[in-house]
């Protein structure tokens, strides 16, 4: 009976609830924002070691090698074939090592935060051909012969029948009469009372006109009977032999081709 009517007056203490309104809602719980993303730090300055060596990996020794990118280097390796290049700006760069007696090599090299040493394997430059097969030198120019100055001579007409009377006088073998000379041809008359004998001119031809008598003449290896109207041409380098046939002198116009002449 005591809990009817303590329930009684609790309804009664109550309020009641008004027509079309809505009792408030409950507060959202708080929420913490999420932490915003964080950047890297940007990379900052590189040390790059570079080794240089032959394509077997032997060191290339002082060898040179040039950066150029983001930043520029320019050094000589050591003995082993190493260098560093420190505080290099991250980025590409191009490298060009070379050492004397191998080729240039170049390659593009990527710098960023810690690796590992960049390689340069070269290769041998060719040898320089040995002097032995060198080509050989061109032969030096002949020697220019100075020009062969030639003289007129001085103009004649003569008889020759004339000059050959005048010429019988004597006893010698062979008498010889200068005509004319000119240029490089001598006419002179040879009065011949035994044997006219010749060794070879290598620089003259000798043209030989019988005016008077008879002989024979052998040039070549072959003798010849020759009398007045007969003509011989004796070729520089050839010998020549005349024998005077008969009891008359036997009279030449002897006409030399080849030097010079002098009047």
């Amino acid at each position: 009976m005591l809990t009817l009517i303590v329930l009684a007056v609790a309804l009664q203490q109550a309020p009641a609830p008004t027509a079309g309104t809505t009792p408030p809602a409950a507060p959202a719980p708080a929420t913490t924002p999420a932490p915003a993303p964080r950047r890297p730090a940007p990379a900052g300055p590189t040390t790059v070691d570079l080794r240089v060596t032959d394509r077997s990996g032997k060191p290339a020794p002082f060898a040179h090698v040039v950066a150029e990118g983001p930043s520029s280097r320019d050094g000589v390796a050591d003995a082993s074939g190493l260098i560093t290049f420190r505080s290099l700006t991250a980025g590409t760069y191009r490298v060009r090592a070379e050492a004397e007696g191998f080729i240039a090599l170049e390659k593009e090299v990527t710098v960023r935060g810690a690796m590992p040493a960049v390689e340069f394997a070269l290769s041998s430059a060719p040898s320089a051909p040995r002097p032995d097969s060198a080509p050989p030198a061109a032969p030096a120019p002949a020697p220019v012969a100075p020009a062969l100055v030639v003289r007129p001579g001085e103009p004649r007409v003569v008889s020759l029948l004339d000059v050959a009377e005048n010429s019988l006088g004597g006893k010698e073998a062979v008498r010889t009469v200068p005509v004319g000379c000119s240029g490089l041809s001598r006419s002179q008359l040879l009065v011949v009372r035994d044997t006219l004998a010749g060794d070879a001119r290598p620089d003259a031809d000798d043209m030989l006109y019988v005016i008077a008598g008879e002989a024979s003449i052998t040039l070549a290896g072959k003798t010849q009977s020759i009398t007045s109207g007969w003509f011989s041409i004796v070729p520089r380098g050839m010998s020549r032999t005349v024998v005077r046939r008969g009891k008359n002198p036997l009279i030449l116009l002897s006409m030399v081709s080849g030097p010079s002449c002098e009047p």
